[in-house]
């Protein structure tokens, strides 16, 4: 369980977590290359 302050969950799972990471990576990627 990873506790998450900033949107008050409780938790997540890793898939979850994964696919959170794998989102904002890719977001961060496309807001840098404009």
């Amino acid at each position: 369980m990873i506790r998450n302050h900033t949107t008050g969950l409780p938790y997540l799972t890793n898939i979850e977590v994964e696919k959170f990471i794998s989102l904002g990576v890719y977001v961060l990627k496309e807001y840098v290359e404009k």
